[in-house]
């Protein structure tokens, strides 16, 4: 288990926003460079540096609500507005840039996202879809209908072969093979009303629930509260951890800055 070492918060307001930040989602390219999505008020993907200083930002159509990196200089974004668009949008992030290059368009709701093996895998709130990043041929792996928000964010682990889903409506988390088979179903205390999840590149599994203001570690069948809000996290809404530094970044809904935990 992780134990933090030090907070920082960092502003990730930008000129021309229209409301306070919403960070849905969050990934780092290789570079090292993080790219947000900003969605709800100002509907914009922001890239900035290491240390959060801002290179570009990108207005893109309401509303995204994830963002993963795809290859060196590649992400993906969810966009959805809960009415006639659907849609994966693809951009390349290079030389301080970011240029939309293709759009996938979709026949059911886009929320949570994640990439393994130039595959996509997208959450609906209530399924798992999976698609061809080339082609965009999808399918769908798992489905809950016993409530409104039984899938609502998911996660790869490393080597592609178990997928994390989190269940909302029923504080879960839920294990799923490649093949979307179920493995096993996780309860805890701890875990009230999970929506991001994420999976590190060494495996370590995070949560943020934010209903309780805090993100909460997961190993095996015990699970860890690293930080609330006490220590400046409100209404986690984003996970991104850097292997590189051991940072935890936290992205917060309605505020204009996020949270970055140094962990040891």
């Amino acid at each position: 288990m992780f134990r933090v070492e030090s907070i920082q918060q960092h502003n990730v307001q930008v000129a021309g926003d229209g409301g306070e930040c919403c960070i849905l989602g969050a990934c780092a390219l290789p570079s090292g460079e993080y790219l947000l999505a900003d969605g709800l008020n100002n509907n914009r993907l922001k890239l900035f540096t290491q240390d959060f200083k801002l290179k570009i930002s990108l207005d893109v159509p309401k509303y995204p609500n994830d963002v993963c990196c795809t290859g060196e200089y590649e992400a993906a974004v969810t966009v959805d507005n809960d009415e006639d668009r659907h849609e994966i949008l693809l951009v390349q992030v290079q030389a301080g840039k970011i240029k939309k290059t293709r759009t996938i368009k979709l026949q059911h709701r886009c929320r949570g996202l994640a990439h393994h093996g130039g595959q996509l895998y997208i959450t609906t709130w209530t399924s798992l879809h999976v698609y061809d990043l080339k082609g965009g041929q999808g399918r769908q792996l798992y489905s809950d209908q016993t409530g409104d928000y039984t899938v609502w964010k998911c996660a790869v682990s490393p080597d592609g072969s178990q997928i994390y889903i989190t269940n909302y409506f029923q504080d879960q988390l839920i294990t799923l093979n490649k093949d979307g088979t179920k493995l096993s179903t996780f309860t805890h205390p701890e875990l009230r009303q999970p929506r991001y999840v994420h999976v590190s590149s060494l495996g370590h599994v995070f949560i943020c629930c934010p209903h309780r203001n805090t993100v909460v570690q997961v190993v095996g069948n015990d699970v860890s509260t690293l930080a609330g809000e006490k220590d400046g996290v409100t209404t986690p809404t984003a996970l991104y951890f850097n292997s590189s530094s051991n940072t935890l970044v936290v992205g917060q809904g309605d505020k204009n800055n996020i949270v970055e935990l140094k962990l040891k």
